[in-house]
């Protein structure tokens, strides 16, 4: 049977930054019992009572303030090792036959050993080539004759480390992405191995995005 009560939950899962704002205490819950209001009506066919409406607000509070404290005591989170790169690029190509020779040249460019950036991500139909933006003009060059989708500079990578526990650990991922989004931080590409976690955003968001994760991984002290 469906009740005000599982409508309220479906709805605030649907929407983020509403389930941040009740599990930080943010909301007014007859506001948002307002805002609910008709959608929840229409679900269910007939008239819903406002204070119905604010009870099942305040049981999802509460839940998501317990999820909340236990995401930010979590031992992976707090125990996380996080740094930022700048100066990095990224050139998206069409994927073809031809471009796997290309791709192997990309790595007589760049000095791995001496901290350089690559990281290569092959999909269905196209390829992200993520790397230290002083190379730009060589993977031009090298790159010259495939077809370039898209070019994007001034980037900066937030390079998360972890336990590799995290494998197990459900909206892991999920957890990152929505507190930056939060702060309205924009995410342009995403690289993962087993044991980290790489984010590529806009330069000019590195150093709120950097505080933002600080503060998700318990690591920010509070004044």
């Amino acid at each position: 049977m469906v009740t005000v009560s599982h409508i309220v939950s479906k709805l605030i899962r649907k929407e983020p930054v509403v389930e941040d704002a009740l599990a930080k205490g943010l909301f007014n819950y007859s506001k948002l019992a307002q805002y609910l209001k008709p959608k929840i009506e229409l679900e269910l066919g007939k008239e819903v009572r406002i204070s119905a409406i604010v009870m099942a607000i305040a049981r999802n509070s509460e839940k998501l303030k317990e999820e909340s404290v236990s995401r930010v005591g979590n031992k992976i989170f707090s125990q996380a090792e996080l740094s930022v790169r700048s100066g990095v690029a990224e050139i998206t190509i069409q994927k073809t036959p031809s471009c796997v020779s290309r791709l192997v040249d990309l790595y007589k460019v760049v000095d791995l050993a001496a901290g350089d950036v690559l990281n290569i991500n092959i999909g269905a139909s196209e390829i992200s080539i993520i790397f230290t933006e002083r190379y730009i003009s060589e993977f031009r060059k090298v790159l010259s004759e495939e077809k370039i989708k898209i070019e994007l500079t001034s980037l900066s990578e937030l390079e998360i480390r972890f336990h590799r526990d995290y494998l197990y650990e459900p909206g892991f991922i999920y957890e990152i992405t929505r507190h930056l989004s939060w702060y309205n931080l924009n995410i342009i590409e995403i690289v993962s191995t087993l044991g980290e976690l790489i984010i590529v955003i806009d330069s000019s968001d590195a150093t709120a995005a950097y505080g933002a994760l600080q503060e998700l991984f318990g690591q920010k002290k509070k004044k």
